[in-house]
């Protein structure tokens, strides 16, 4: 079966989070089909093709002017993810792609492009019945906005009020319309179904997994915890903001020897407030080691929605993470390898006691290391994948003559 993946950002090189399940998706379905990929990507994004598609096409994404944005933010009817990523270009693309023929089925990854499940939902040419539609929902989108509006204030607390009942409708919409969808938690997977009265696939996030944890000979000598994110992403800089004012501080008084390293996109916008003993190293090349050399990583996120990706990615490499309760969405609060807390004087307290008892950050590694790997290894991922493009075909969706 062909294939046709489309993606908001370039799926590779991963370098954040909705790259790194994206990638990995394209490499489950290349395993027994043929994959093209078309995608977004800014102006100065590096790509370079997925190396397990047989083509990746690149377009280019113009930005709106700042006064359209504005505009389209107070009266408009298109919420400004969708608005950011409405181009002409890309959905010529696709719609080249789809014209040329061969396509039995369109996966369509992330509420960035609803316009995307739109075109090919409504596309009929002749006698030619359109491709099934696989939306992926990276994320709860309408309720991550409602998160953020409780946190804010004023014309902010109000335009994430408004952007909110805008992704509602639009992902209500999309569930509705699209052949299958897939959720990257069990919790996300139940509030899309009841968007669409529909049956939601909760296929987790892909994350490889050494056979063997990492143990404490790759740890740095000084205790060192790791603060890994997307930080265009707007809760990552809130969460930020607070472990390095309200958090930061009171582990140093009780380990004035540790270090806090932040990496991760949009990380060296940060240098300005970063604390005393704080490194920030943008965007690495080798994340795997920065994570093996840490102590712990922490995820200091005040909302969230699937599955934080960074957490799981910690916990393969066998490091326990601390994170903030609010923020902690698709997981258990009391997985193996996490520690939840809800104030700062908590995650400061949980963050000093695990740096100071090396016994139990170890084990509690090694148990979050096992878990990743029963659920979330890219076989058992892939396999999940699979099944909702095979189910598409044996019910007699996939693409071809009526």
């Amino acid at each position: 079966m062909s294939v046709l993946v489309v993606t908001p950002s370039a799926p590779w090189p991963p370098t954040h989070g909705a790259a790194v399940r994206n990638s990995a998706f394209v490499t489950a379905l290349a395993e027994q089909h043929e994959v093209d990929v078309v995608t977004l990507a800014g102006a100065r994004e590096r790509v370079r093709p997925h190396p397990d598609a047989r083509s990746t096409t690149v377009v280019r994404l113009r930005r709106a002017p700042l006064w359209r944005r504005l505009a389209n933010a107070a009266v408009g009817p298109a919420p400004d993810l969708v608005f950011r990523h409405r181009t002409p270009e890309l959905r010529v693309a696709v719609q080249q792609r789809l014209s040329a023929g061969g396509v039995e089925a369109v996966q369509v990854e992330g509420l960035q492009l609803a316009h995307i499940v739109h075109d090919v939902a409504a596309c009929t040419e002749g006698e030619r019945r359109r491709p099934p539609v696989v939306y992926d929902a990276h994320n709860v989108e309408w309720r991550l906005q409602s998160q953020l509006a409780n946190l804010a204030r004023g014309a902010r607390a109000w335009h994430s009020r408004r952007q909110a009942a805008l992704l509602h409708d639009v992902e209500r919409w999309v569930v509705g319309a699209a052949d299958a969808v897939a959720a990257s938690s069990a919790a996300d997977a139940a509030s899309l179904a009841t968007l669409g009265n529909r049956s939601v696939a909760a296929i987790p996030h892909p994350v490889p997994v050494p056979a063997d944890p990492p143990g404490a000979a790759h740890e740095s000598d000084r205790p060192r915890v790791l603060l890994a994110a997307n930080f265009a992403y707007r809760p990552n800089i809130l969460g930020a903001e607070w472990l390095f004012g309200a958090v930061w501080p009171a582990v140093l008084r009780r380990v004035p020897e540790a270090e806090l390293r932040v990496v991760g996109p949009g990380s060296l916008g940060l240098r300005a407030i970063a604390p005393a003993r704080c490194s920030v190293g943008g965007l690495v090349e080798e994340f795997e080691t920065e994570q093996r050399k840490a102590w712990l990583s922490t995820s200091p996120a005040p909302v969230g929605s699937g599955a934080p990706l960074k957490v799981l990615q910690s916990l393969a490499q066998a490091r326990p993470v601390v994170v903030k309760a609010s923020g902690l969405a698709g997981l258990a609060r009391s997985l193996a390898g996490i520690a939840a807390a809800d104030s700062a004087s908590e995650f400061a307290d949980a963050i000093a006691n695990l740096l100071q008892d090396d016994a139990r950050r170890h084990e509690m590694g090694r148990s979050g290391h096992a878990y990743v790997a029963e659920h979330h290894a890219p076989a058992v991922v892939g396999k999940a994948l699979l099944d909702v493009h095979g189910g598409l075909r044996d019910s007699g969706r996939a693409g071809g003559r009526e």
